[in-house]
C-alpha cells in the first residue's frame, strides 16, 4: 500500500511503484491511502489524492480516524502505526511512506534518521502483531527519503509524474500554504521540464 500526501514527494512515491505493476493478472495490485490523516490540510490533500489515483489507477483505501497528538512528530506517529495496521489487515506485507528530509539542495539528516527510525519500529511492532494475518515481515519502505528537492522534482520529470494532480496546484493564490509549498516547487519542475498546466505556466 502506498501512502500518498498528494505533493511531490507522494506523487513520486506512487509513480514509482506504479512503474513496478506486477506482470501477472492475479497478483494483487497496492492500495493507495491518503496521508497523513491529522494533517490540518487533509481535506485538501484527500481530494488530491483521489486525483492522483485516477490518474494512476490505483485503488483507493480510506484513511483512518486522526488521534489527538501533543506534537506533529506523536501525529505522524500514530498516523504511520494506524495506516501500517490497515495495511496488514488488508493482506499487504509492505507500505511505502513517501516521507522527505530534502529542503533546497540539501537533506536534513536529522530529519532522515527520525525517518527512518520510525518506518523501522513501527514496522518492527507491526509484524509482531499482524505475522498471523500476512504471514510475512511487514515493512515500511521509504523511497524518497533521502533525495534533495532538485532530485525529486528530476525524478518526477523522469516518472512523467502527474505533478499538476498536487494538492497546492489548484489551490495557489487562495491558500498561503499553497502559495509557500507552490513557490517551493515549481520553479525547480520547470527546471526539470515539467510544467504545471497552460494557466499557471503563463504565470511565469
Amino acid at each position: 500500500m502506498v501512502l500518498c500526501d498528494a505533493d511531490i514527494p507522494g506523487i513520486v512515491a506512487a509513480c514509482a511503484t506504479r512503474e513496478g505493476e506486477p506482470a501477472a493478472p492475479e497478483a494483487p495490485w497496492p492500495l493507495l491511502m491518503p496521508f497523513p490523516a491529522s494533517d490540518p490540510l487533509a481535506a485538501s490533500r484527500e481530494h488530491a489524492c483521489l486525483r492522483v489515483a485516477e490518474l494512476l489507477s490505483f485503488r483507493i483505501t480510506p484513511p483512518p480516524a486522526p488521534i489527538p497528538a501533543r506534537t506533529v512528530g506523536e501525529s505522524e506517529c500514530h498516523d504511520l502505526m494506524a495506516a501500517a495496521f490497515i495495511a496488514a489487515a488488508l493482506g499487504c506485507d509492505s507500505l511505502i511512506w513517501p516521507a522527505h528530509a530534502g529542503r533546497g539542495d540539501s537533506v536534513d539528516i536529522d530529519r532522515l534518521a527520525q525517518i527512518q527510525d520510525r518506518a523501522a519500529l513501527i514496522a518492527r511492532i507491526v509484524s509482531l502483531e499482524s505475522r498471523g494475518l500476512t504471514g510475512t515481515q511487514f515493512t515500511i519502505l521509504t523511497p524518497v527519503a533521502d533525495l534533495t528537492d532538485h532530485q525529486l522534482a528530476e525524478l518526477a520529470a523522469d516518472l512523467a509524474a502527474p505533478v499538476d494532480a498536487a494538492w497546492w496546484a489548484a489551490r495557489a493564490g487562495n491558500s498561503p500554504e499553497a502559495d509557500a509549498t507552490a513557490s517551493r516547487w515549481e520553479p525547480l519542475l520547470l527546471d526539470a521540464g515539467l510544467r504545471m498546466g497552460p494557466a499557471r505556466s503563463k504565470q511565469r
